[in-house]
């Protein structure tokens, strides 16, 4: 991905399922979401800087272009996800993972069928999306290390490196789906890559030291 302009509108986006639903509550379902947002991206040409999935909300960063919409890109996801994931939806290939090893055993129920939805559907699964808007790319770090610390703060696991489901791991050098733009946002810790990526993961680490219950 190329890298963007600084003048780059920078948002934080929440899409979230109906009260209840828990949609992504399975691995699976996680997965397919990941799947759909990486094809509405390429489709959009969005860049995503950071996300995080739980079981009934899609948490992301956004850096935008001139003419690129939030909004737009929110529903599309929610459209493609209802019509192809969902039990009146078809099935959706999952073609992106570089190797088996790089993905955690589910029950996988994807199959080799294409990729399909329409546009005139009403979506019916999902609350109204939650937009703000960021002033910079520094405000766009501070909701990426937020974000990541997501399944922490719920309790879902001891440190974010313990969590599929959040763009953390790609800072690390995870490469499986095409979803997060790493580049935007570690160019901004080093130019040297390595470097970069050790001063993300040191202020992950000061971030969950913080967040630790004082012994």
């Amino acid at each position: 991905m190329q890298q963007m302009s600084d003048d780059a509108k920078t948002c934080y986006a929440v899409l979230r399922g109906k009260t209840k639903e828990h949609l992504f509550e399975e691995e699976i379902q996680k997965m397919k979401l990941l799947d759909v947002t990486a094809r509405v991206r390429i489709s959009m040409d969005i860049h995503i800087v950071a996300y995080c999935v739980l079981d009934n909300e899609l948490h992301l960063v956004l850096l935008l272009q001139d003419g690129q919409s939030a909004d737009e890109f929110l529903d599309n996801i929610a459209r493609s996800y209802e019509e192809n994931c969902l039990e009146d939806g078809g099935p959706l290939r999952v073609d992106y993972l570089a190797a088996q090893n790089q993905f955690p055993d589910v029950n996988s129920s994807v199959s080799e069928h294409g990729f399909f939805y329409n546009t005139g559907k009403k979506i019916s699964h999902f609350r109204k999306n939650t937009i703000k808007e960021l002033n910079d790319k520094k405000a766009a770090v501070h909701y990426c290390l937020k974000m990541h610390m997501l399944p922490v703060k719920q309790g879902i696991v001891e440190e974010p490196q313990d969590y599929w489901w959040c763009s953390y791991l790609d800072y690390m050098g995870r490469k499986w789906l095409p979803v997060a733009d790493t580049e935007q946002i570690l160019s901004k810790f080093s130019s040297d890559p390595k470097q970069a990526i050790k001063l993300i993961r040191q202020r992950h680490m000061e971030a969950l030291l913080k967040n630790s219950p004082t012994l």
